[in-house]
């Protein structure tokens, strides 16, 4: 092989890899001088192809076979990424022990001045950048020729591959280029240009908060000192604004960022950049000479306010684009809050401009050919066009407000309602005049529905309030002039449907049956009337509706697709009212409706009562995001936030929601509830005492402030105010059941008990209701209770399937010796726990294992008793276990052996009779009362 043969082969191994020439040269280093020559040139050309046209994909693979750098302090353990330049790497850092990405110039000594001046200006760029949306870098080195520096490790991937062509929802890309845009506009204060904002370049952390990276052209501003040929574009061809396009010298400045953005918003919307063809140098000529189509054009979802402001940031003049970022983040925020924005679109005669600009040669044959018809016709045509733009724009704003009210959108149904007024002013034609009328009582009336149904939300788990809001329902449609006194439910019906938004009243209308137990039948009649949906109609039968098992199965077939996402999530209420499980229905409606504010609000409240606190979040940021506005959406979020212990960030949506309606109870509750928790009762229990006077007769509201309460051991306190929630509500069993606690506290158990007792006369269906009643009764001496509650439980509960309540209630009654019958009823309870089908933990075999041998003691059975108390079962239940094994090893006769298994479970256990205060406790003294009995009686 000759020289020079060999010479292309080693060069050829370097394109295909990211060695070093030394590395390719050792076998053979008399050709070193000259490879390194050679590749020199081969760099140089790569650097003036990549300032042109960037790679499409910074996130090219690496090549098989590439060999991990050694980098002193840091562990290389992958490749994560390649781009022209450079190639990152994950590392673990050795003496903090956390992860980093590596970025190291791909080829080190042989890297053009061009590539080794951008690569440390991105170091000192992102360096001088402390923002939590950019990607922070950590370390700058250089390992064997080759520079690097260290950043945060992202682990969630790039934004383009999230998106992967696919458009997301109006309000969720609004909100992420909010916080892009906030993180630019702090990069501009620092006098910092990205000049390659994309999808690429922003990276994604686990929780999807954005980062962006990759600094590489980045330029401060009035810097002269450029890094690329005079009239060389920089940048990636589909984000270039047309300036940057044109590669002016002089095109550094936010416009660039600003336009990017809008890249960027275009791409989120629409699932594919503004501008995007077969070449790098096509894309170019688009950018500069052709407009990209309006965003609804490719996606007709995207709202006429959101296309607006993309459109101004794609503006071909920088200066007709926002001013600095955080203009436009401003004007992304007032869209998101439901308020008009600045920016405005393009009006007939500015579209002609910008065609003109772009056909000059066309424009003016055209302009001299016509020019004396248009002088003639110019006064005439002008009116006409302007009229027939008003009118088109205001009917276009009308179709929004409808549609968004539809959807239940109402912030941006009135938007569009007021740009509307505003485009008539007080003039235009009389039609359209009427019209702006009939759209203001319609938009207030349902605008009432929806406020009076979120109401209703602010307690979930009381119907107190059922009846003001079933007046409010009524007071709203008389209002409307829907309803007058004493009317047959088809005239009713009829008026309904002759409305353009029969479908949105007829949500109102079953919100309000829900809630109406008087006029319940009557409303039926009405919504059976006005929907002619036969989906929904099937599901409003009341032989399905009043059926839990009939409408679980309606529920669990029913075709989701094109029917009312509000009625739908009612079903899924009613059935949670008939103690049916809704929640698989209403994730499978969540998934067709995902941005729906009902659905994801009640799914937040099930699961928030169900304690999921990580999925009740997951829901509550979605209703959030909805709804910006709601005050019970940031009340709910930090409810469950709250729940998560999440406290501090709870505390910031408490009070958001506070701000937005400091007068609303369940406001002034969950932020003094949250202050509580973190301790700080002097500013929380006002809030929570307030809510109380404002809602006198809310029984939840006192509960909630009497555990604040007792959690300060203010327990008479506590007292008072359980009492008075009880007095509003008897069935309350949280009232209750902190009142108990609370005398326990003080020590007053005959009050406790007798209190407990109450609240089981109430008849509450679950087993937690009575859970530990029986051992309270037989640890204060109540023997004949204890046997009538016995005789309860096994009535109550001898048939359950659930492992735990049937262990829980078998070992209860196994407390004291009980007749033949009963026995075998507790023992059947414990066996079906013990041979339970359903998934049990491991940690729960001993438990039921104990409960066994107390049963085979209680039978007479020592042997097997006896055989079930060892290894994990002693471990478990404190002193129970060797108290029961001390009464086993008396009745088998082993000498010496229950003194000491008594002695043991005795001073393994602090008796003090205040710390009494569960179940465990009172059957472990109920044990030991009964072992010391038996061990002082003779075998």
């Amino acid at each position: 092989m000759t020289d020079d043969s060999r010479v292309q082969q080693l060069i050829d191994e370097l394109l295909a890899s990211t060695a070093t020439p030394e590395a390719v040269c050792k076998s053979c280093p008399e050709l070193l001088p000259v490879v390194r020559k050679r590749w020199r040139r081969v760099r140089r050309l790569n650097a003036d192809l990549d300032a042109v046209f960037p790679p499409l994909d910074d996130a090219v693979p690496a090549p098989h076979g590439t060999d991990l750098p050694q980098v002193p302090g840091y562990e290389v353990e992958a490749v994560v990424g390649r781009g022209g330049m450079g190639i990152v790497y994950r590392a673990r850092h050795l003496r903090l022990n956390r992860l980093v990405a590596l970025k190291m110039l791909l080829f080190g000594a042989c890297a053009t001045p061009l590539e080794r001046a951008r690569f440390q200006r991105e170091a000192e760029a992102v360096a001088r950048l402390k923002h939590p949306n950019i990607v922070q870098v950590y370390d700058v080195g250089d390992s064997g020729g080759r520079p690097y520096f260290t950043m945060e490790f992202v682990t969630n991937g790039s934004l383009a591959h999230k998106l992967a062509g696919a458009p997301q929802a109006a309000r969720q890309a609004a909100q992420l280029v909010v916080t892009l845009a906030g993180t630019v506009q702090a990069a501009h204060e620092r006098g910092i240009v990205h000049r390659d904002l994309k999808p690429a370049n922003i990276l994604l952390a686990e929780d999807g908060t954005p980062k962006v990276t990759d600094f590489g052209l980045a330029r401060q501003q009035g810097d002269g000192a450029g890094l690329t040929q005079t009239g060389m574009a920089i940048g990636t061809p589909s984000y270039m604004a047309p300036e940057q396009a044109r590669g002016r010298p002089d095109a550094v400045g936010p416009a660039l960022d600003i336009y990017a953005l809008g890249a960027i918003l275009y791409e989120l919307l629409t699932g594919r950049p503004p501008f995007r063809a077969a070449t790098p140098a096509e894309t170019v000529q688009q950018v500069i000479s052709q407009e990209p189509a309006p965003p609804s054009r490719l996606n007709d979802q995207v709202p006429r306010d959101l296309e607006t402001i993309c459109l101004k940031c794609l503006n071909k003049e920088p200066a007709s684009r926002y001013g600095t970022a955080a203009e436009l983040a401003n004007d992304l925020l007032r869209y998101l809050r439901g308020e008009p924005i600045l920016a405005r679109r393009s009006s007939p005669a500015e579209r002609l401009v910008k065609w003109t600009r772009r056909n000059r040669s066309l424009a003016a044959f055209l302009v001299s050919g016509m020019v004396l018809v248009n002088v003639l016709v110019a006064g005439v045509w002008w009116m006409l066009l302007n009229r027939a733009a008003l009118t088109e724009s205001v009917q276009d704003d009308f179709r929004e407000v409808v549609e968004a009210e539809r959807k239940l959108a109402w912030g941006t149904a009135r938007t569009a309602l007021e740009r509307a007024k505003a485009r008539l002013g007080d003039g235009g034609p009389a039609k359209l005049q009427q019209r702006v009328g009939e759209l203001e009582r319609e938009l207030t009336f349902v605008e009432k529905l929806d406020q009076i149904r979120e109401s209703r939300q602010r307690s979930d788990l009381v119907d107190a309030v059922d009846a003001q809001i079933a007046a409010d329902y009524e007071h709203a449609f008389r209002d409307a002039g829907l309803l007058q006194p004493v009317e047959a439910p088809a005239t009713v019906a009829a008026r309904i449907q002759s409305s353009v938004i029969a479908e949105t009243i007829l949500v109102g209308l079953d919100d309000w049956k829900m809630c109406d137990h008087v006029r319940w039948e009557w409303l039926d009649a009405v919504a059976q009337l006005v929907d002619q949906n036969p989906v929904t109609r099937q599901i409003r039968d009341s032989t399905v509706w009043d059926d839990r098992v009939a409408l679980a199965e309606c529920l669990r077939t029913v075709e989701i697709e094109n029917q009312s996402v509000a009625f739908l999530t009612l079903a899924g209420t009613r059935l949670e009212q008939l103690r049916g499980d809704a929640l698989p229905f209403l994730l499978r409606l969540q998934q067709q409706y995902p941005h729906d504010y009902w659905v994801n609000s009640t799914l937040t409240r099930i699961l928030f009562e169900r304690g999921n606190s990580m999925e009740s979040v997951r829901y509550a940021q979605a209703a959030l995001a909805a709804r910006p506005t709601s005050y019970l959406a940031h009340c709910k979020l930090a409810a469950c936030l709250a729940l998560g212990y999440r406290f501090e960030d709870g505390l910031k949506e408490a009070r958001i929601a506070y701000q937005l309606a400091p007068t609303i109870a369940i406001n002034q509750l969950t932020l003094g509830q949250i202050l509580t928790f973190l301790h700080r009762p002097d500013e929380g229990l006002p809030l929570m005492i307030r809510a109380c006077e404002i809602e006198p007769n809310h029984s939840d509201w006192y509960a909630v402030l009497g555990i604040a309460y007792a959690e300060q051991n203010r327990h008479e306190d506590a007292l008072t105010v359980f009492r008075r929630a009880i007095s509003i509500d008897p069935k309350r069993w949280v009232a209750r059941e902190k009142l108990r606690e609370s005398l326990q506290k003080l020590g007053r158990w005959e009050e406790s008990r007798l209190a407990w007792r109450q609240l089981l006369d109430a008849d509450p269906p679950d087993q937690e209701a009575w859970d530990g009643y029986a051992e309270l009764c037989l640890y204060l001496g109540h023997e004949d209770e204890y046997r009538r509650v016995r005789t309860e439980l096994l009535k109550r509960f001898g048939d359950v399937n659930d492992p735990r309540v049937a262990e829980r209630t078998g070992r209860a009654c196994l407390l004291m010796p009980l007749s033949d019958d009963e026995q075998r009823q507790a023992t059947r309870l414990i066996n079906r726990a013990l041979a339970s089908q359903q998934e049990k933990p491991d940690w729960l075999l001993p438990y039921f294992r104990f409960a066994k041998a107390l049963a085979e003691y209680r039978a007479g059975r020592l042997e097997g008793a006896l055989a079930l108390l060892d290894g994990e079962t002693l471990r478990i239940l404190g002193p129970a276990p060797r108290l029961l094994l001390a009464m086993v090893q008396h009745g088998l006769g082993q000498a010496g052996a229950p003194g000491d298994s008594l002695r043991a479970a005795a001073a393994s256990y602090d008796w003090d009779p205040k710390k009494a205060t569960g179940r465990e406790a009172w059957m472990y003294h109920l044990l030991r009362r009964e072992a010391e009995t038996v061990l002082a009686s003779t075998p």
